[in-house]
């Protein structure tokens, strides 16, 4: 999974993992970063996106450390 997160596109990275790793809000990240609230709210979806199609490449399925990324 951390390869796969630091393949994303760098702002979508980024955005990512403020989002999941210092649990800002969306807000907070939006006036950190500069951007939109609603431009937070796509990075979190295009990287949950990608992250997911993947995932979906491995046979055994998604365990419960990997669903918390995506959730």
């Amino acid at each position: 999974v951390s390869t796969l997160i630091r393949e994303l596109p760098t702002q979508c990275r980024t955005v990512f993992l403020l989002s999941r790793e210092t649990q800002l809000s969306n807000k907070e990240i939006a006036d950190q970063l500069h951007i939109s609230v609603n431009t937070v709210e796509q990075h979190i979806r295009k990287a949950r996106r990608i992250l997911r199609e993947a995932l979906g490449n491995y046979e055994f399925g998604i365990s419960a450390f990997v669903a918390y990324w995506l959730l």
